[in-house]
């Protein structure tokens, strides 16, 4: 089962001029081509997963309000995730994800963590979406999704 979280946002603006709704899921890719000798035992575990295999963060989200329609089509989203280790201190460099704004949405977005990026350990999860206008300044939302923490190991034959 894929790890399912909505988006929280604050707005600094009144509720109805511009608003936005969404969320995010993670799956952990235990067996990612077909063929592939996957993991034997209990994969249903939904974060869990091994250093060798891919991690997917895939997002949607919309906007609706007043104000959508008015704002400049040059402005962007900027996605990030972040993956911070528990224990020694150590944190992995996803590159962000930069989408235009168009004409309001609807809006999806993936980032993908290739495998062989992350060391064994237990990591906490955090996506993070600001509104940008076209000079990569933040405006008047954010949002964010807690994926909570996933354990990553290697399977030592």
């Amino acid at each position: 089962m894929p790890l399912v979280r909505n988006l929280q946002t604050e707005l600094t603006i009144s509720p109805g001029l511009f608003e936005l709704t969404g969320g995010g899921t993670v799956i952990l890719n235990e067996n990612l081509s077909p063929g592939s000798p996957g993991t034997a035992g209990n994969v249903s575990v939904s974060n869990t997963i091994q250093t060798d295999q891919q991690i997917r963060f895939n997002f949607n989200w919309a906007v609706n309000g007043l104000f959508v329609s008015l704002l400049n089509p040059g402005n962007k989203w900027k996605l990030e995730v972040f993956l911070e280790m528990m224990g020694p201190p150590e944190s992995v460099s996803v590159p962000p994800v930069t989408i235009v704004y168009g004409a309001g949405g609807p809006y999806s977005s993936n980032v993908i963590i290739p495998p062989n990026t992350l060391s064994e350990g237990v990591y906490d999860v955090v996506a993070v979406l600001h509104f940008l206008d076209a000079a990569s300044q933040p405006q008047f939302v954010a949002a964010f999704a807690e994926f909570g923490k996933i354990c990553v190991y290697k399977d030592h034959p």
